[in-house]
């Protein structure tokens, strides 16, 4: 959220998907609080350059995959990759999916 007492910092100015868990255990709702502060939600974090001039990474904060009671998603991920049935492992992130896409939007406070 912004403040006409502290200027922009630029860096860590938003939350993590946590916040949605501490608003459930003080019985705030979401969309109420998200249209008051005018926020928007956070898909992830986008690092430029990454590896390489020009390769990016974005760290989703997303979940990939359904877990089986047996073993977490990547394990069958894996498999699948070795047996030529799985795509990229970004492909089972709907937030990574959509982070691109809306990664143009600016806004004012981001949860």
């Amino acid at each position: 959220m912004e403040s006409e007492e502290i200027g922009t910092v630029g860096v860590g100015e938003a939350t993590i998907p946590t916040l949605v868990t501490f608003h459930r255990l003080l019985d705030i709702n979401e969309q109420e609080y998200m249209a008051a502060v005018q926020g928007t939600v956070k898909l992830g974090i986008s690092f430029e350059n990454w590896k390489d001039v020009g390769h990016r990474y974005i760290h989703s904060f997303g979940i990939s995959g359904k877990d089986h009671w047996s073993a977490g998603f990547q394990n069958f991920w894996l498999r699948g990759r070795r047996e030529g049935l799985a795509s990229e492992y970004s492909d089972y992130c709907i937030e990574l999916q959509a982070a691109p896409r809306t990664a143009s939007r600016t806004c004012r406070a981001t949860t």
